[in-house]
């Protein structure tokens, strides 16, 4: 939310009323907070990590489409959203995965957790700076 290089930043900073967002593209997207509460745990239980190779993204997943949708409803903006394929967006830039979900069950084994869905950490990262954006409209 603080980088200006990140997707909901872009989304809320663009100008234009109608903006096209990629829809064939399976994301689960983590904020820095999610990385660095889950990342201290998994320090906290260092003896449990050993030598693996783990991965870190919350439950659930949708495209970037669906999370524009979700987090402009959220946020009660007024953005008009249409979905595009990939394959008819930025031509120029390199190809990405139609999925590129990942599994965190093994850290949730060790940790003994259960991760939110990636809507709730979203909800909980965006949330308290409606009142603040509101608040910066004004003037």
């Amino acid at each position: 939310k603080n980088s200006k290089n990140n997707f909901f930043y872009k989304l809320f900073n663009n100008k234009n009323k109608k903006i096209y967002i990629v829809d064939d593209e399976f994301i689960s997207p983590c904020s820095a907070n999610f990385v660095s509460d889950v990342t201290l745990k998994l320090i906290k239980n260092i003896t449990l990590v050993k030598k693996k190779i783990l991965h870190l993204t919350p439950n659930g997943s949708g495209t970037w489409f669906y999370y524009a949708k979700y987090l402009t409803k959220l946020l009660n903006r007024k953005k008009i959203i249409y979905p595009i394929k990939s394959d008819n967006f930025n031509k120029n830039n390199a190809k990405r995965p139609k999925n590129s979900i990942i599994n965190s069950n093994k850290i949730q084994k060790i940790l003994k957790v259960k991760f939110y869905n990636v809507k709730r950490y979203i909800y909980d990262e965006y949330k308290p700076n409606v009142i603040e954006w509101k608040e910066k409209e004004l003037y």
